[in-house]
């Protein structure tokens, strides 16, 4: 219960973990010519936050949150 002091929803927990612990993240990704370039050169650069929050717990917080 004392988490919920700090962070109020799971979501922003999950975001400050991520923000300490993948503190070198660059997100600019630079034009490929293509989409399906551009998105693989994206999921490369996001691989070391899936490292830390995994695609299911992704979810559960997306649903968490009432997004569908």
């Amino acid at each position: 219960m004392v988490t919920y002091l700090q962070w109020p929803q799971k979501c922003y927990l999950i975001l400050a973990v991520i923000s300490q612990q993948a503190l070198s993240i660059e997100l600019e990704i630079a034009n490929h010519g293509s989409l399906i370039e551009d998105l693989i050169a994206l999921f490369k650069v996001l691989d070391p936050i899936f490292e830390i929050i995994k695609p299911n717990d992704l979810r559960d917080v997306i649903s968490d949150e009432g997004i569908k």
